[in-house]
């Protein structure tokens, strides 16, 4: 094997009588000198750093420095950023380091120069309940506050129905689906009716019953069986209630479907005599103002 022509280099000769790294020098117009041997265990020369040798006295990292085209005398070797930080320095704050010690958004708020604040507010149960009573007073949550993106089981004080709010939606009107839709307040005048067809009968509630009829009349239940008014409608709508858990007793065959009355399928049954009965004894004939 025929070796490096340069004094005291033992390396494999590959171009021009020269190895591959004195070939280097002589084409980059370097005096040919020595290659330095590395030493086992040797670290970089730059004061604190410690980390391996590479070249010249200098780990990798502060060789690239030097490297850039500075005057080697006018060169300042700065030490290099210490990685393994995984979290904010911000007290209270679990994102992941991004920068100076800081996560993505409290690094911008020092850029900003803006006072370092927490990123999102802690919302405990007590305070999300406070939130609730503000936004909904109706709304009775039934569990533990579970997170603001998140349904809130509970239920409606107001016309008892089953609602799952999210408190992210606070600062919208209504949490109610039911009272949404219908408009209920019991504590106003208010109207139970019982509208039918030939093949089911509903009973329901309204404070506007020309409107709500007029509804139920474009669904095909035209036939207006009974109409009861009273001053308020706790005493009806308890009756709804009734009739609602009246309807889930019976066979699946004699109740409605979603797709039969998409609008009160829940107070719609199969018109049959026994139905009918049932709600009339509920009402009341003394209660009855009659068929419209």
């Amino acid at each position: 094997m025929k070796v490096c022509e340069f004094p005291e280099c033992d390396r494999k000769q590959e171009s021009k009588g020269l190895c591959r790294s004195h070939n280097q020098q002589r084409r980059r117009g370097r005096e040919l000198r020595s290659l330095q041997v590395k030493r086992p265990g040797a670290v970089c020369e730059f004061p604190g750093c410690g980390r391996p040798h590479a070249s010249s006295g200098l780990c990798a990292s502060h060789y690239q420095q030097r490297q850039r085209g500075k005057d080697l005398e006018q060169i300042q070797l700065r030490p290099l950023q210490v990685r393994g930080r995984t979290g904010c320095e911000f007290d209270g704050c679990e994102n992941r380091h991004k920068s100076k010690g800081y996560c993505k958004g409290h690094y911008l708020q020092l850029q900003r120069g803006q006072e370092l604040t927490p990123l999102r507010e802690v919302i405990t149960h007590d305070l999300a309940v406070a939130r609730a009573a503000e936004a909904w007073p109706n709304f009775v949550p039934a569990v533990e506050y579970p997170g603001s993106h998140k349904p809130w089981i509970g239920f409606c004080k107001r016309c008892g129905n089953d609602c799952q709010p999210r408190l992210y939606n606070s600062g919208k009107r209504g949490h109610c689906a039911s009272c949404a839709n219908r408009g209920l307040d019991p504590s106003q005048p208010m109207s139970l009716y019982v509208v039918a067809n030939d093949n089911w009968i509903k009973a329901g509630l309204s404070g506007n019953l020309a409107n709500r009829l007029g509804d139920h009349s474009r669904q095909g239940l035209t036939e207006v069986l009974f109409q009861v008014d009273e001053p308020d409608g706790y005493r009806l709508k308890e009756i709804e209630s009734e009739w609602k858990a009246y309807i889930k007793s019976l066979p699946e065959y004699l109740r409605c479907s979603k797709a039969s009355i998409p609008d009160g399928w829940t107070e719609t049954a199969l018109r049959t005599p026994e139905a009918e009965e049932w709600i009339m004894n509920r009402l009341g004939a003394g209660a009855l103002v009659g068929a419209q």
